[in-house]
C-alpha cells in the first residue's frame, strides 16, 4: 500500500495488518523521522526504513532516537528495495 500523505499514516497502520514501513525523510507537512518515530512508540514490532538525500541529513540524535531502522541513501535502485523486504520476510534486517 502506498500513502502519499504522512498524516494518515499511524491510523492507516492502525487499522490493517502492516509489517514494515518505507518513509522519505522529506515529506510534506510531516518529516519520515517524525512518522517513523511515532510508529516505533505505537507499533515497536513493525520494521522502519528510511530513505534519505544523504545520511549527513540526519542528526545523531534523529538516528539515536530512530533505534533499529534500515536507512538508505539516494539514489536508491528497485534492487535496493526488493533486496530490503526479501530480507524482512526472512527476518533478516532490522
Amino acid at each position: 500500500m502506498v500513502l502519499d500523505d504522512p498524516t494518515e499514516v499511524e491510523a492507516t497502520v492502525a487499522a490493517n495488518e502492516v509489517s514494515a514501513i518505507i518513509c522519505d525523510k522529506r515529506m510534506p507537512i510531516r518529516s519520515g523521522v517524525d512518522v517513523l518515530l511515532a510508529i516505533k512508540q505505537r507499533f515497536p514490532e513493525i520494521a522502519r526504513c528510511l530513505l534519505t538525500g544523504s545520511l549527513s541529513e540526519l542528526t545523531q540524535d534523529e538516528v539515536e532516537r530512530l533505534g533499529p531502522c534500515v536507512l538508505i541513501s539516494k539514489p536508491w535502485t528497485q534492487h535496493d528495495l526488493t533486496t530490503l523486504i526479501r530480507g524482512w520476510k526472512l527476518g533478516q534486517n532490522a
